[in-house]
């Protein structure tokens, strides 16, 4: 059977049982979503944060809806565009069965480099859709689109021609002089047809962790296909699940016909095990395993079964004998004091002897307050990544890349970071601040940024704002502002 044919099936199979809860996908922006995490950790029916696609039950959903509505104070509106403006999702579509909401993706963000001689004016100019919902009570899914154009300060710009990619976005088209045109579109459909049983299969970026940073699998990235499957046990006391992915490089296959080469291809496959004996305790054990695909002395693609195996650890020691395979392992943990102050960590090795620690602590109020400090270090974690470094050739196409960028923490495999996050609400009012302090090869960064809001409506994350960033390396005085519908991350702090 195909590779198709076998989705396609496991698709009807899954979509063909019943289930008695209905599920809504978060958006992946961690700002935001970390206001709500520590009531959304202890509701019954979430999804552990900690695990790659979190999801929530409906019914958490409309409580943190609710919250979020009574924190800026909102007023009955009677008009429909007082409605639409502060108040309520663009388009939301409720039939019970079938839940469905449409809102728009934007940012227009335009400002200035103190420290540019050039006067140029910078600006991101995005537009797109963002779509989510839930059909009947066995499928949920979301769906997203941007349209791109910017100019970016020097250290993006320079962070960009670097990875041949828009960090978290995709690859560019020159605009203009000196700009940049990118899209990105993602997608992701997700079945739960059972209590202790789930899939999802979409185009997007996924990741690990708790905090900030993530050592493992990190959404910094672009998007990449994938298919996830996942069972729960034990009421969700344990939980498990495997990935399979689609990764690239940026170079591209010899030339084999007229039309456009393709970029070679890599896989991906990671597993994670929970285990969550209570509310306020979380413990999670992490392993990836990047193969290689291409082959430049056959000029062939290979394909190794391990690429699509569900038993964790067995492809970790495999990559110990075989340069075709890169391996990392590692744990995370998560606990919880007066259901406000989270405490996490993680720590990972590699088949390589490189190894990574984190360790950090937030204080959340109910999306109140949010004040949080961790710490990344990593030595020669994901050293496979370069292919030469002594290791041998092999390793140039299983390296921990997706696109010349790490899959793991952003910054790399040798570097030591401290971030400091502030985030303060009163009624629609928001002020956050961001403080990274890292060293790299005896290379000191430091960024400090931050920005003050207005929010316009809080069901879609719609806000006006102002603010800066410094970039001690690049010496970078960045003024902006805009309004933006903040429902993905992206990331500045590179």
């Amino acid at each position: 059977m195909s590779l198709k044919h076998w989705i396609i099936s496991s698709l009807i199979l899954l979509g063909s049982l019943s289930i008695k809860a209905q599920s809504y996908i978060l958006n992946q922006n961690h700002t935001f979503n970390k206001q709500w995490q520590s009531v959304l950790y202890f509701e019954p029916n979430n999804t552990h944060f900690g695990s790659s696609l979190p999801s929530m039950d409906f019914a958490s959903k409309k409580r943190v809806d609710s919250i979020k509505l009574a924190r800026v104070g909102v007023k009955e509106r009677k008009t429909w565009f007082g409605r639409k403006l502060l108040v309520e999702p663009f388009v939301r579509v409720d039939t019970g069965e079938f839940y469905m909401e449409i809102n728009p993706a934007v940012n227009g963000k335009f400002g200035k480099d103190l420290n540019d001689e050039t006067d140029e004016t910078l600006y991101t100019n995005t537009r797109g859709v963002f779509l989510q919902g839930h059909l009947t009570d066995k499928i949920s899914f979301y769906s997203s689109f941007y349209e791109n154009q910017s100019f970016f300060p020097q250290y993006m710009d320079s962070v960009i021609r670097s990875y041949a990619v828009v960090p978290g976005e995709g690859r560019y088209k020159s605009f203009k002089n000196g700009g940049f045109d990118y899209a990105m579109a993602s997608g992701v459909v997700q079945i739960q047809p059972t209590k202790w049983l789930g899939a999802a299969i979409g185009h997007d970026r996924l990741n690990y962790r708790h905090g900030y940073r993530s050592l493992f699998l990190s959404d910094h990235l672009m998007n990449y296909p994938f298919m996830k499957l996942k069972t729960s046990l034990l009421e969700g006391i344990v939980s498990y699940e495997t990935v399979v992915t689609w990764f690239q490089e940026s170079r591209r296959t010899p030339d084999v016909g007229p039309a456009e080469d393709v970029l070679i291809r890599k896989n991906g496959n990671f597993h994670y095990l929970s285990f969550k004996p209570s509310q306020h305790f979380e413990l999670g054990v992490f392993e990836g395993s990047i193969f290689k695909t291409w082959d430049d002395s056959t000029g062939k693609e290979v394909f190794n079964y391990g690429i699509v195996n569900p038993l964790p650890f067995y492809n970790y020691t495999m990559a110990e004998d075989s340069p075709g395979i890169y391996g990392i392992i590692g744990a995370q943990f998560s606990t919880y004091f007066l259901q406000s102050t989270q405490v996490y960590g993680q720590i990972a090795t590699d088949e390589n002897g490189g190894s990574g620690f984190q360790l950090g602590v937030s204080y959340n109020d109910e999306g109140l307050f949010t004040l949080g400090v961790e710490y990344n270090k990593t030595n020669e974690l994901y050293r496979a990544s370069n292919g030469n470094d002594g290791l041998p050739e092999e390793y140039r196409y299983a390296d921990y890349q997706h696109f010349n960028q790490p899959l793991g923490n952003a910054w790399g495999g040798d570097t030591e970071e401290l971030i400091a996050r502030l985030q303060f609400q009163y009624k629609r009012f928001l002020i956050r601040t961001q403080i990274n302090y890292s060293t790299d090869n005896d290379n000191e960064k430091r960024i400090l940024r931050g920005d003050i809001g207005y929010i316009l409506n809080p069901s879609y994350n719609a806000h006006f704002y102002i603010g800066g960033l410094l970039h001690s390396q690049y010496n970078t005085q960045w003024l902006s502002f805009g309004f933006k519908t903040a429902l993905r991350s992206n990331y500045l702090d590179f």
